[in-house]
Protein backbone atom coordinates (compact mmCIF):
# COMPACT_ATOMS: atom_id res chain seq x y z
CA UNK A 1 0.00 0.00 0.00
CA UNK A 2 1.38 3.81 -0.27
CA UNK A 3 1.61 6.35 1.05
CA UNK A 4 -1.29 9.01 0.27
CA UNK A 5 -0.83 13.13 0.53
CA UNK A 6 -2.86 14.86 1.74
CA UNK A 7 -3.96 18.94 1.25
CA UNK A 8 -4.21 20.73 4.25
CA UNK A 9 -6.77 23.22 3.99
CA UNK A 10 -9.20 22.70 7.12
CA UNK A 11 -10.44 26.15 7.73
CA UNK A 12 -12.17 25.25 11.52
CA UNK A 13 -11.80 22.79 14.44
CA UNK A 14 -14.88 21.32 13.44
CA UNK A 15 -13.70 20.49 10.41
CA UNK A 16 -10.49 18.93 11.44
CA UNK A 17 -12.61 16.77 14.30
CA UNK A 18 -14.14 15.67 11.25
CA UNK A 19 -11.69 15.14 8.82
CA UNK A 20 -9.95 13.23 11.52
CA UNK A 21 -13.01 11.00 12.37
CA UNK A 22 -13.07 9.90 8.77
CA UNK A 23 -9.76 8.69 8.81
CA UNK A 24 -9.68 7.41 12.10
CA UNK A 25 -12.97 5.71 13.08
CA UNK A 26 -12.72 3.17 10.11
CA UNK A 27 -9.93 1.51 11.78
CA UNK A 28 -10.88 2.05 15.33
CA UNK A 29 -12.12 -1.99 16.16
CA UNK A 30 -8.68 -3.13 14.20
CA UNK A 31 -6.98 -1.36 16.50
CA UNK A 32 -8.72 -2.46 19.45
CA UNK A 33 -8.60 -5.86 18.76
CA UNK A 34 -4.34 -5.71 18.52
CA UNK A 35 -4.47 -3.95 21.68
CA UNK A 36 -6.37 -6.91 22.96
CA UNK A 37 -4.41 -9.30 21.38
CA UNK A 38 -1.27 -7.39 22.35
CA UNK A 39 -2.42 -6.73 25.95
CA UNK A 40 -4.91 -10.29 26.68
CA UNK A 41 -6.97 -6.94 28.77
CA UNK A 42 -10.61 -5.70 27.65
CA UNK A 43 -9.53 -2.73 29.92
CA UNK A 44 -6.02 -2.10 28.90
CA UNK A 45 -6.91 -2.14 25.60
CA UNK A 46 -9.32 0.50 25.92
CA UNK A 47 -6.92 2.73 27.80
CA UNK A 48 -4.19 1.74 25.05
CA UNK A 49 -6.72 2.67 22.01
CA UNK A 50 -8.25 6.06 23.85
CA UNK A 51 -4.56 7.40 24.57
CA UNK A 52 -3.06 6.74 21.02
CA UNK A 53 -6.21 8.02 19.50
CA UNK A 54 -5.52 11.19 21.49
CA UNK A 55 -2.06 11.57 21.32
CA UNK A 56 -3.24 11.30 17.43
CA UNK A 57 -5.51 14.09 17.30
CA UNK A 58 -3.80 16.54 19.29
CA UNK A 59 0.19 15.58 17.48
CA UNK A 60 -2.09 15.35 13.86
CA UNK A 61 -1.55 18.25 11.73
CA UNK A 62 -4.97 19.43 9.75
CA UNK A 63 -6.18 17.38 7.24
CA UNK A 64 -8.20 17.19 4.62
CA UNK A 65 -9.26 14.77 1.39
CA UNK A 66 -6.70 12.67 -0.56
CA UNK A 67 -5.12 14.44 -3.55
Amino acid sequence: MGRREYNLHVSSMDDRRQCFEALVLPHLDAAYRFARWLSRSPGDADDVVQEAVLRAFVDSTPCAAPM
